[in-house]
């Protein structure tokens, strides 16, 4: 069987593809392998691309010695290699460092200037498109499926388990596609005027991020729309956020990003584009409001529902130390300290609080609450909590706002609020340049009836994890997405609407950290999640700070939407063209994702 791509489909966006049943039996085509495409091959590629095709390179490359050395270069990584921006305008690089590597495979800066050392492309993909129209994203498929190669789609780099990076695959690079446009009204294509949005929305094209896009829209409406966006700026608001759902300060409010999604555009397998909303598409427009990013096709743009801001917003924020300022928070603190929270959530719930609190013993506890300004009781919701933790001066705990900062706030935008936060060291939990793994449980409403038994496993998941990594607290449910009208509209986990806290824990190592040190934290890792597995097992978690060896993932990560979800996937891509790492029916391929467990087409 064959795939024929027509050199005019660049220009026409057509692709003519024989059958999707192309070597459904067989392993991907690697790098070596003889099926390998020539380098004539890969420049026939590049002319239908109009000079599109890259070779993406990990961070670290042009600090090595020999042809790829570049001192200029090598020294503007070393000076950014944590700035998220410039990890998002690299193709080869990943927001967590680890994700360019396979293990002790690596490139890392650092060991540049070891005598003899090699740059280890990793998990890096050989080859790259970066689209700058659809027909260069149809042209990348065309060519994938003739040669059988992997596909991996990033946008920003902002992956947690692995998903937009494969070694040996063909990227398809959004970052070059970029758009985003305001209107004012909006008939979802397809639907009738009785089916309008009943307010402003804002279109995404590819690889913008949530900066320009809540930019974008507060500029257009006068600070007087919002739209649920991600805590990094530089999440991208078109890719795998929304796709496994999307959580915000604001959820709370307005729902998960999944939530207020209208209308989707992507490229399917097959080359197609197809329109997915309420009114056509509706099983893949279903499957896309939460069920993963890289699993049903190429997502080319993403249409949101905005939410009206009538009064600005209102900030609250604090370190909790010790009394002192000085020393770790031992475990017997923190416990008590988040039995506090865990008490007081169900009134900060009920206000519409949303927020994020990192406990690291090694400083103390950075909280950071964002709230619409004309909520009712929303500020004595949170005097009540912070009240309660200045009381515990006896035991050595301390509160204090932000340095030169009061404990509340008001702005006028959300740019506001986010660049005020930007000069806080607790927003610096978001860098990149790290090597981590994340893990997380979200816990349910009911399990606040007994405080002190949340606060005693949230410290217990520490220390199984070594207590010093602390946990990264989201109180990002509420009402608005328990009680979303779209409830059954979406195909993200349906812990999310029975939650309150998601507390996320890490893994970390160094740089030059063996592959016996890396596994033995992700045993540390396992073991404090299962604690939380075990406390909460009927509930689930956010698909995008999830483990990336999460045992059972489909239920973690999707519930009861799962089979749904796999049988969407069976018919929107029969072959498993689009594979990834604990995404829908990845479980059909062994675990490096080149090679089917089975025969196909399902």
């Amino acid at each position: 069987m064959c795939i024929t791509v027509d050199r005019l489909a660049a220009l026409a966006a057509t692709l003519l593809l024989c059958t999707s049943e192309i070597f459904a039996d067989q392993c991907r085509c690697l790098p070596g392998n003889s099926c390998w495409p020539t380098q004539a091959d890969w420049d026939r590629l590049n002319a239908t691309l109009y000079g599109q095709l890259i070779i993406p390179r990990p961070t670290g490359y042009p600090c090595y010695a020999g042809p790829s050395f570049d001192a200029a270069a090598c020294q503007t990584v070393q000076q950014n290699f944590t700035n998220t921006f410039f990890v998002v305008n690299n193709p080869g690089s990943t927001q967590a460092t680890n994700w360019e590597e396979a293990g002790d495979m690596r490139c890392a800066f650092q060991e540049a200037a070891v005598p003899n050392a090699v740059c280890q492309v990793g998990r890096v993909s050989s080859y790259g498109v970066a689209a700058t129209s659809i027909a260069d994203i149809q042209n990348a498929i065309a060519f994938a499926h003739q040669y059988n190669l992997r596909v991996v789609i990033k946008s920003t780099g902002h992956d947690y388990l692995g998903r937009s990076s494969a070694p040996g695959s063909l990227l398809i690079w959004m970052h070059k596609l970029a758009n985003i446009e305001t209107k004012t009204s909006f008939t979802p294509s397809g639907c009738d005027g009785g089916q309008a949005s009943n307010g402003p929305v804002v279109t995404v094209t590819g690889g913008k991020v949530w900066k320009d896009v809540i930019k974008k829209v507060e500029d257009d409406f006068n600070n007087g729309y919002i739209v649920v966006a991600g805590f990094c700026n530089t999440v991208g608001a078109a890719g795998g956020y929304v796709l496994n759902g999307g959580h915000g300060i604001l959820s709370p409010s307005f729902g998960l990003a999944a939530d207020s999604a209208l209308e989707f555009q992507i490229v399917t397998v097959d080359g197609e584009i197809l329109t997915a909303n309420a009114c056509q598409n509706k099983d893949l427009f279903w499957a896309l409001r939460g069920g993963g990013g890289g699993t049903f096709g190429v997502m080319i743009s993403v249409t949101y529902k905005l939410h009206k801001i009538d009064a600005g917003y209102t900030s609250y924020s604090a370190f909790i130390t010790r009394t002192n300022g000085s020393g770790a928070l031992n475990a017997t603190q923190m416990e008590n300290i988040l039995e506090v929270l865990a008490r007081r959530s169900a009134e900060l719930d009920e206000a519409g609080w949303g927020g994020y609190f990192y406990f690291q013993p090694a400083f103390g506890i950075g909280w950071a609450f964002l709230i619409p300004a004309d909520r009712p009781n929303a500020l004595p919701a949170m005097e009540g909590f912070k009240n309660e933790i200045a009381g515990m001066g006896a035991q050595g705990v301390a509160i204090t706002p932000f340095p030169g900062r009061n404990f509340s706030q008001h702005h006028n935008s959300f740019q506001d609020w986010r660049g005020w936060m930007d000069t806080t060291a607790v927003t610096q939990v978001h860098n990149s340049g790290g090597r981590f793994l994340p893990g997380s449980r979200l816990i349910p409403q009911s399990a606040f009836a007994n405080p002190r038994v949340v606060a005693q496993t949230v410290v217990a998941a520490m220390n199984a994890n070594g207590f010093s990594f602390g946990v990264l607290g989201h109180l990002v449910s509420g009402k608005g997405v328990r009680e979303t009208p779209e409830a059954n509209n979406t195909s993200y986990t349906p812990a999310w609407r029975k939650s309150v806290w998601l507390p996320v824990i890490f893994t970390a190592w160094d740089f030059n950290a063996t592959n016996e040190e890396i596994a033995a934290g992700k045993s540390r890792l396992n073991a404090g999640l299962q604690v939380l597995r075990d406390a909460f097992p009927d509930s689930g978690t956010y698909g995008n700070e999830g483990y990336s060896e999460e045992p059972n993932w489909q239920q973690t990560f999707w519930g009861a939407n799962y089979d749904r979800l796999l049988s969407i996937k069976k018919s929107m891509d029969p072959g498993g063209f689009f594979v990834c790492n604990r995404c829908v029916g990845s479980e059909l391929w062994d675990t490096s994702g080149n090679c089917p467990l089975s025969m196909y087409p399902y």
